[in-house]
């Protein structure tokens, strides 16, 4: 609690301006994506990792701008992250579909 405490962790403020943040990093990855869309350009996520997929439900992204992710671990290739349900493919799908 002490460290804590020093580090700010017990102040409110701390937590609104992560929040304040968090929706900053949202909102630049949501104007990226519609950019993109309206460009006519594809995209892909690279890694199918928990922070990652974290991000993607926070920002309520769905599959029509970002149609798959990518990751080498063979026990996720043919799964789907958790949520909006991207399906997880093989690194090579991003040779095969070459997103811009």
């Amino acid at each position: 609690m002490a460290l804590e405490r020093l580090q700010g962790l017990l102040d409110d403020a701390v937590y609104a301006a992560f929040q304040a943040r968090a929706k900053a990093v949202k909102n630049r990855l949501l104007s990226f994506l519609v950019q993109a869309s309206a460009q006519g350009k594809t995209v892909a996520g690279s890694g199918a990792a928990a922070k990652g997929n974290t991000i993607l439900n926070f920002a309520g992204i769905r599959l029509d701008p970002l149609p798959f992710v990518c990751d080498a671990t063979p026990s996720k290739q043919g799964s789907f992250l958790s949520g909006r349900k991207f399906p997880i493919l093989p690194p090579q799908a991003l040779f095969d579909h070459r997103p811009d």
